[in-house]
């Protein structure tokens, strides 16, 4: 795994961030997807959610971040899936609204940790080399919880990990704003020694101000980004400036929603190491990613 720098300087290329035209940008992300739609579906209860809290009907699934030259797996992202009594399988845009929004904000984000720490624990008796799990934190979630980086110190040492075993991917539905519940959690979880990344950078409410003022180690490209690259100007030219910023604050860059070869060769002619997609590996539950790592595909 690379040494990152956990704290980021303030000597930006000014040329990043006055060479993109972000309104220009923002009209391209925003432009609708040409797939079909997808079938709605009701949003799970408070009572629902708190239920499969309780009766352990929450799961992870695990999605690899890989190197885009050689295929070689950095760790996995752990998302999570919620199993209803008749077996059906229901994700998170269907529940992480009324988690986020309630009293079940601090209890689902323990959940994870533990699935997150548990699993790890069992892929590494089973004789696989996975260097990290990560987990999805909202700022909902981080402001519900003062104590988070002391309960996710004691899931690791219950669990016979360390703390570079953990990252935290931080979500942002709301601004992050200096002095906030969530920003004093941040700052407590990076003094405990966990890296931290930004998720969505480049189309959500993180901003270069966000990572002069927050102690993150990585960035994660927004998937509505990476999935424009190969045919607008305007996207490529930000992946461009995004990676070369991030690099100029040693930071890791990974982008989401890599859908191909192709598209890796794309990236990394940008300067992108890292990828995340269903291009390389979908969202596998325990079984299948132990299966996957010892057998991932060769690249090229």
């Amino acid at each position: 795994m690379d040494t990152l720098n956990t704290h980021c300087h303030t000597d930006i290329d000014p040329d990043v961030s006055q060479t993109l035209d972000i309104g220009h940008l923002r009209t391209i992300l925003d432009a609708p997807a040409r797939t079909p739609k997808a079938v709605r579906q009701q949003s799970l209860s408070i009572v629902e959610v708190e239920d499969a809290i309780n009766n352990s009907a929450v799961r992870i699934h695990h999605q690899p971040q890989y190197d885009l030259y050689t295929g070689r797996i950095l760790g996995v992202e752990c998302l999570a899936r919620i199993r209803l009594a008749n077996g059906a399988v229901i994700l998170p845009q269907h529940f992480i609204d009324t988690v986020e929004n309630s009293r079940l904000a601090a209890p689902f984000a323990h959940e994870i940790a533990s699935l997150a720490c548990q699993q790890l624990q069992h892929i590494r008796c089973q004789g696989v080399h996975l260097p990290y799990v990560a987990i999805n934190l909202s700022a909902e979630q981080l402001a519900a919880d003062k104590d988070l980086a002391q309960s996710l110190t004691n899931l690791l040492h219950e669990h016979e990990l360390c703390v570079d075993d953990l990252e935290i991917e931080i979500t942002e539905s709301q601004r992050l704003d200096t002095g906030s519940d969530a920003f004093e959690t941040i700052h407590h979880l990076s003094a405990a020694g966990f890296r931290i990344t930004l998720d969505d950078f480049g189309t959500g409410y993180s901003s270069i101000s966000t990572l002069v003022d927050m102690p993150v180690s990585g960035l994660k490209l927004d998937r509505r980004l990476v999935s424009k690259l190969r045919r607008s100007d305007i996207a490529r030219q930000a992946v461009q400036h995004l990676v070369k910023m991030g690099s100029a604050l040693g930071l890791k860059v990974i982008a989401e929603g890599t859908q191909n070869v192709q598209e890796d060769i794309s990236l990394s002619e940008l300067g992108c190491r890292y990828g995340q997609g269903f291009g390389f590996c979908k969202p596998l539950p325990l079984d299948q990613i132990i299966s996957f790592i010892k057998r991932p595909p060769v690249r090229r």
